[in-house]
Formats: structure tokens, sequence, C-alpha cells
């Protein structure tokens, strides 16, 4: 059976001093005195244990890079929109997102509706070219798509469209059809 141990370290008496920081424990809960090695990371300054740099570093810098992370929930985008498409209609815009400058989007779900079948694609439209990137078809038992994925099933870059469209493949008469896009964004 393995036992918990510890190592005494230099003891300042006949060798270099080592820089020890004080460990401080509520009353009653730990040793009276606990020190733990300082480790220099970088720098020579007796106060510095590294440079703080909050800039892009060029990677020759002795530092630690720290920037502020912004939390995905906080750009969470849901868009919605709608159309009533007859069959001999085109192909027709139900929604559509445009990503904002020096931002990324990160589409993680689709929700996809309609009174009768269609087919639903959704389009990315950099500025040069406009593709299709999805595709999903309903069905007479079960007029809902929905998709949602904690991975991204698409990354759309600043200034480029995302658009979901629908087309009526089923239906004589005019049907309603609806999309929602959920993702987030973040700066890049």
């Amino acid at each position: 059976m393995s036992q918990n141990k510890f190592t005494q370290l230099n003891i300042g008496v006949d060798g270099n001093f080592m820089d020890e920081t004080g460990i401080t424990y509520p009353p009653g809960s730990g040793p009276v005195d606990r020190r733990r090695a300082r480790v220099v990371i970088a720098g020579d300054d007796i106060d510095k244990l590294a440079e703080v740099s909050t800039a892009q570093l060029s990677g020759t810098e002795y530092a630690l890079s720290v920037r502020t992370i912004e939390p995905w929930q906080g750009g969470m985008t849901y868009e919605f929109g709608f159309a009533t498409i007859a069959k001999a209609d085109p192909e027709q815009e139900l929604v559509s997102f445009i990503v904002a400058p020096s931002t990324t989007f990160y589409l993680t779900g689709i929700n996809c509706s309609a009174d009768g079948v269609g087919l639903f694609r959704v389009y990315i439209d950099n500025g040069i070219t406009n593709s299709q990137a999805l595709q999903f078809r309903n069905n007479v038992t079960n007029y809902n798509i929905l998709v949602n994925s904690n991975m991204p099933m698409l990354q759309v870059e600043a200034g480029s469209t995302l658009t979901v469209t629908a087309k009526n493949t089923t239906t004589a008469s005019n049907a309603n059809f609806e999309a929602t896009i959920m993702g987030y964004t973040q700066p890049t």
C-alpha cells in the first residue's frame, strides 16, 4: 500500500536559496506552515515570474499570452423565416443570415417544417460563389426536420450569407414552409 510522502528540497543551508510561496490554510484545516516552490517561467526580475501580454505574439517573447475568450453561448443566434409555396413555384428563400465582419458563424442546428412534403436546401454565398452545403427532405409521415449537433455542421466566414430555401414537391395547393437556423458566432 502506498503512503503519502513529501520531499524536502533545499533548506537554505550550504546551498542556493530557493524561492518559496507561503500557503495559508483556514485554522484547523491544514498544516501550520506550508510552502510551495516557486517556478520561474520567464523573466529574470525578482518580482516577475513572467511577462503578461494581451497583444498578438510574434513567437519569440518570454511571456504568458492572455486574452479574453468569449463564451460561445454569448454569440448564440436563432434566425427564423417562412414562406407560402405552391407546387408550381420555384425554390424560395425561407431565411438568411449575414455573418458580421470579424466573426465566424458556426451552424449547430436547423429546424425545418411544412404543411406538405418538400425539399430544403442550405446555401453559403461568400460573395464570389453561392454553393449548396446541405439538403433535407421531409415526408408524409414526418413533416418536420430537426438536426442538432454539439459539433458545428458548417463554418461560415465573415461577410458570407447563409440561406435556407424550400421547394414544394407534392402539394398542389399552397403550403406553409418554415425554417430556423441555430448556431453561434465567434470573433476571428
